[in-house]
């Protein structure tokens, strides 16, 4: 366990008890180990990422995806409830796996739509015209109503890759494929934003 060490010199200075709330975005083996090292002295983990940008930072309208005790994360959900609502997502863990199965659709739906709107403008269509049919149509998603079409492309951020990173190694560990997850992982750095 000496990836924990650090942790686990932290967690000895807390009181029996206490909880640890994992606002950061890792992976659920993480904050599984994590929670049973934390049990060894009375400290309680829940594990609480968030989705909602900067904007929902702002605004307090942030989704907070929690995974542990449902006892702790109801007494953690009124110091957490100003960020934006709580939502349960099973045990230590699942907030992460929530986390990270929601950011990979949504870098996949991303790269998918900035290379259909490379179509369309090569096609001399209008682009913003295509945004608006398209978000009448089968093809809406968040992404097509609030970033992808209309804007300018711009190079994904390395954090959203490790997010993809962290979704292949869960796959690989439930001897699933996902090609899809692969491809833009291996094209990352043409991937656009």
């Amino acid at each position: 366990m000496t990836r924990y060490c650090v942790i686990a010199g932290l967690l000895d200075r807390l009181a029996p008890g206490s909880t640890v709330v994992v606002l950061s975005t890792v992976s659920p083996a993480y904050c599984q180990a994590l929670a049973q090292e934390a049990d060894k002295r009375g400290v309680r983990v829940i594990d609480c990422p968030v989705s909602g940008r900067v904007e929902g930072a702002e605004s307090g309208t942030l989704t907070l995806m929690a995974g542990g005790d449902d006892e702790v994360i109801d007494e953690c959900s009124e110091l957490l409830s100003p960020l934006g609502p709580v939502v349960r997502c099973g045990e230590v863990g699942s907030g992460q796996l929530t986390k990270v199965a929601n950011n990979t659709l949504f870098i996949g739906m991303f790269a998918l739509s900035q290379e259909v709107r490379d179509v369309v403008e090569a096609s001399g269509m209008n682009v913003r015209n295509f945004s608006e049919i398209l978000n009448q149509s089968t093809g809406r998603s968040w992404v097509s109503e609030n970033v992808a079409i209309p804007r300018e492309r711009r190079p994904l951020s390395a954090m959203p890759l490790k997010e993809l990173g962290v979704c292949r190694d869960l796959a690989e560990s439930f001897d699933i494929e996902v090609p899809v997850v692969e491809q833009v992982l291996k094209h990352g750095t043409k991937v656009h934003r």
